[in-house]
């Protein structure tokens, strides 16, 4: 993977995706884990890392993600706490208070295949109503996303045609996991919430430093790779103090290099400019276009479409809106490899406070067996599991993951609907808003 080919034959990807392929039988997967177990001594069942991924784009989200809202929880070096209070509070800020955000990233990652190390350089702009805009410097790959209407819209250069462009639109799109939305993101609401979990599993040592001459946080994490295919087995991030924002993450594995991301010229609640979230394309260019299947809507157009009342959660953290009501009568499936039925008369809620965001969605319980709807082969992450206190679900068993591999989320099945919860919520928070979802 290089920087000019992270969109690599996106159209046969997409093609593919859309094939009608025939579903595992119901024990393929507990067998597959029984045998994976025999090989490394594990278990492999949870979770899905995060949404969909797009490349040095993604990778680069997946490893600066891993410091927003880190030290939520103790975060300590040898001696005792260091400085977490101060943590704590600047990250919170940073995510909750920040309305726009834009800068400059480079991105430098081990090609494996051809033994060498390739970078990539992009510009990059993103805003409290989820919306966000990244653009090779070299001018061959431009990407927007409009969350409010669910579209994204990327121009970029195929590796199957050489310097042609290559034009993709993608419309329907979820405003959140686990269903089908954008490319992932640098500075994604998903990503940032991923580190409350790993404050919430992992004690993580925290380091004072000066970076560039500023004074900075610097903290090292150790995660469990993917016993498919292994990735990473460290993290080292530094942050800067005064923005909370991440400016320096390193990824390892057996202490191989695997990743570099470095953020500089971050410019942070300055108005962005007209149409700095539009991508537009020539006049009469070959777009492949693709659809997820959500419609962008009021909740009281909701139940025409998916044939039941929504559930709204009646308990949700000070200072989040309901931003985004998507609904969908069928669209991907979800879980392990896609694992789960099919998923139907979706509904899915944005809720919204700066940078932060949490999704509540529920879905017709379709026949045969449901896995964790974020799971993804390879991790061992098993969940939490719990009894739901009241509203629509009171009574049923729940699940809930906070691990650094996910987003934080919990997730129900009744005899009717199944139920996720995801986003920047602490476990407090989630077990909250799902009791109070009516």
């Amino acid at each position: 993977m290089n920087g000019r080919t992270h969109y690599r034959d996106r159209g046969l990807g997409e093609a593919l995706r859309e094939l009608e392929v025939p579903e595992h039988r119901e024990a393929f997967f507990a067998e597959l884990e029984a045998q994976l177990a025999e090989q490394g001594g594990k278990t492999f069942r949870l979770p899905r890392p995060f949404t969909r991924r797009t490349g040095i784009v993604a990778l680069a989200g997946a490893a600066a993600a891993f410091v927003l809202g880190l030290a939520l929880a103790q975060v300590r070096d040898g001696s005792g706490v260091a400085e977490a209070a101060a943590v704590r509070s600047q990250v919170m800020r940073t995510l909750s208070g920040t309305q726009s955000v834009r800068g400059r990233l480079v991105y430098r990652a081990l090609d494996a295949r051809a033994g060498k190390v390739v970078t990539a350089r992009y510009s990059f702009a993103a805003d409290g109503r989820g919306d966000f805009r990244l653009t090779n410097a070299n001018g061959t790959e431009d990407l927007a996303y409009d969350a409010a209407a669910g579209v994204e819209r990327a121009i970029t250069t195929s590796a199957s045609i050489g310097s042609g462009r290559f034009y993709a639109e993608r419309t329907g799109l979820a405003p959140g996991a686990p269903d089908e939305g954008p490319s992932e993101f640098l500075l994604d609401r998903e990503l940032g919430a991923l580190v409350r979990a790993l404050a919430a599993s992992r004690e993580p040592r925290v380091q004072d430093v000066t970076y560039h001459g500023h004074p900075a946080w610097r903290l090292d994490v150790r995660v469990e790779p993917n016993s498919l295919e292994p990735d990473i087995d460290r993290i080292t991030v530094t942050v800067d103090k005064r923005s909370g924002f991440p400016v320096h993450v390193v990824s390892s594995l057996r202490g191989r290099f695997r990743s570099e991301l470095t953020l500089t010229e971050l410019v942070v609640d300055k108005p962005l400019g007209v149409g700095e979230f539009t991508v537009r394309f020539p006049a009469n260019p070959e777009i492949l276009r693709t659809d997820a299947g959500f419609t962008h809507d009021g909740l009281q157009h909701a139940a025409a479409v998916v044939g039941y009342r929504p559930l709204v959660p009646r308990t949700i953290p000070a200072g989040f809106r309901l931003a985004i009501v998507a609904v969908a009568r069928k669209t991907s499936t979800t879980g392990p490899g896609g694992s789960n039925p099919p998923s139907r008369n979706v509904v899915s809620l944005a809720y919204r406070r700066g940078l932060d965001q949490f999704t509540v969605t529920t879905r017709l319980r379709t026949e045969g067996l449901w896995r964790d709807p974020f799971a993804v082969e390879g991790l061992a992450l098993p969940g939490e599991h719990v009894r739901l206190a009241g509203g629509a679900f009171g009574g049923a068993r729940a699940a809930v993951v906070l691990d650094p591999r996910t987003i934080p989320h919990i997730w129900a099945v009744t005899d009717r609907l199944v139920l996720t919860i995801s986003g920047d919520l602490t476990r407090a928070q989630l077990l909250a808003v799902a009791d109070g979802v009516r």
